[in-house]
């Protein structure tokens, strides 16, 4: 029996995946640019941090992956990886806005920042595409039972 969550919850959670795919990129476009004062790029990591912390809480908490466990037990465990990836993001994002934070000279690191924080993005796309292919494994792999 799979819980009332099922397949609506499995779409709207994709939808936002996609959501966080264009902010990613509106991240990366507002970064490309010359350096910005310190204190607008910590704010758009604070709007960030909130975006990916309500995600990341709906996973966790609205029954995402707790159907996926139901409707495939073999994928407790990258189902765990996932969600303890959600607290690593998170704070590599703080660890980024305590940089920007503490940075005398942005203009002089500023290239190595954006590549980090590219590279933190990256990873991002790279949480969420995994969480996608695990809903449609659990959905679309019969392994049989042996009828």
């Amino acid at each position: 029996m799979t819980t009332a969550v099922s397949f609506d919850i499995f779409r709207e959670i994709d939808d936002e995946h996609r959501d966080l795919d264009r902010q990613y990129e509106a991240m990366r476009d507002f970064l490309r640019d010359v350096p910005g004062r310190p204190e607008v790029i910590r704010q758009r990591f604070a709007q960030l941090a909130a975006l990916l912390e309500c995600h990341f809480a709906r996973e966790e908490e609205d029954g995402y992956f707790d159907e996926i466990i139901e409707l495939a037990p073999r994928l407790a465990s990258q189902v765990a990886m996932l969600q303890a990836e959600h607290d690593d993001l998170l704070c590599r994002l703080q660890r980024f806005d305590e940089r920007i934070a503490a940075t005398i000279d942005l203009a002089a690191d500023y290239e190595m920042f954006r590549r980090d924080f590219g590279e933190f993005l990256d990873a991002c796309v790279e949480h969420e595409a995994r969480e996608t292919t695990l809903v449609q494994e659990a959905y679309l792999v019969d392994i049989g039972v042996g009828d």
